[in-house]
């Protein structure tokens, strides 16, 4: 089946910035999923500094406190740049590959 997107778990993400395995495993997972037409997305994007560190291994996505916080559903529909149909409405783009 082909897949439009790979997500990459967060225990891997959330130490990126230290951990030169988790980082190398990042970077292969990422590498795969392009290769095979997929966008990445990364879970557990809790600050700046994995923001960075995501962005140049040029992952699509991302999910996290350090993006934004969760919101109560009833305020979402009022938020600037939330869509309602299914498509990309629980990830925010980290301006990786294009």
């Amino acid at each position: 089946l082909p897949i439009d997107y790979l997500k990459i778990d967060g225990s891997l993400v959330r130490s990126i910035s230290h951990n030169s395995i988790d980082r190398e495993m990042v970077r292969a997972i990422n590498e795969v999923g392009h290769i095979v037409g997929a966008k990445t997305i990364a879970e557990f994007v809790e600050n700046d500094e994995i923001v960075q560190t995501l962005k140049s291994l040029n992952v699509d996505y991302g999910q996290g406190f350090g993006l934004q916080r969760p919101a109560k559903i009833d305020g979402l529909l009022e938020m600037p740049g939330v869509r309602t149909g299914p498509q990309d409405n629980d990830q925010r783009d980290i301006g990786g590959a294009a």
